[in-house]
């Protein structure tokens, strides 16, 4: 049987004290819906389909790291497509398109918002 949660430590490495990480993916027991990790490390956040496009966020959903050295663990259920992002001296902006399409921070686009931001992600599922 497979384990409903995971848990992941997140440490800060870096030497800045404003690091955030953001965990997202598909909620294969909701139907596959789009979900962010909530900033207590468990809670999940499912954004609602917005009317107009290239809508913000209705919840923060970046989770601070804290200081230099610091571990943050958090819980996550069970996603399908996830990715945890990692962001250093600022925080990604998320956007939705009606259905809802969750746009994400793409480093090839040189007008996304979060193109000159430090960032990076990796995947899981």
């Amino acid at each position: 049987m497979t384990n409903p949660t995971t848990q992941i430590a997140l440490k800060n490495n870096t030497s800045s004290s404003t690091v955030y990480a953001y965990v997202t993916g598909l909620d294969i027991n909701k139907d596959n819906a789009y979900a962010f990790l909530q900033p207590d490390g468990k809670t999940l956040y499912y954004p609602e389909s917005p009317s107009q496009p290239q809508q913000p966020l209705a919840v923060d959903c970046a989770i601070p790291l804290g200081a230099p050295g610091t571990t943050n663990t958090v819980t996550i259920p069970q996603l399908a497509g996830g990715r945890i992002w990692f962001v250093i001296d600022n925080k990604l902006t998320f956007l939705l398109n009606p259905g809802p399409g969750i746009v994400e921070p793409a480093v090839t686009n040189s007008d996304d918002v979060n193109y000159k931001l430090k960032w990076g992600f990796c995947e899981f599922t």
